[in-house]
């Protein structure tokens, strides 16, 4: 069991744009694990793909935003990561619109 004097965090994994740490507190000897993503890259990369990519609007297959993987991770997690109903939901969000690669709603 690991034990700790003071609060103290542990990066255990970075892989390109997200960092996995963990922590544990002191005062209750409880872990915290935590996984951050910087996304701005994919942002960027939202950006020029909506802006300037042309669209086959007739295509059967249109890609239509990029998923971060914290999110991804997240969805496993909670259980909704096949359902297509919730990702729909979840691009549709005005929250998420950057990550949109195009104007076109699914």
């Amino acid at each position: 069991m690991l034990k700790a004097t003071s609060r103290s965090s542990v990066i255990y994994d970075h892989r390109g744009d997200v960092l996995s740490e963990y922590t544990i507190s002191p005062s209750d000897n409880i872990t915290t694990f935590v996984k951050k993503q910087d996304v701005t890259d994919l942002l960027k990369y939202c950006h020029l793909k909506r802006e300037y990519v042309p669209i086959d609007r007739k295509s059967n297959f249109r890609p239509i935003a990029e998923i971060p993987n914290i999110i991804y991770y997240r969805a496993v997690r909670e259980g909704w990561a096949k359902d297509s109903n919730a990702w729909k939901k979840w691009y549709s969000d005005p929250d998420n619109k950057y990550f949109r690669t195009s104007n076109m709603r699914g």
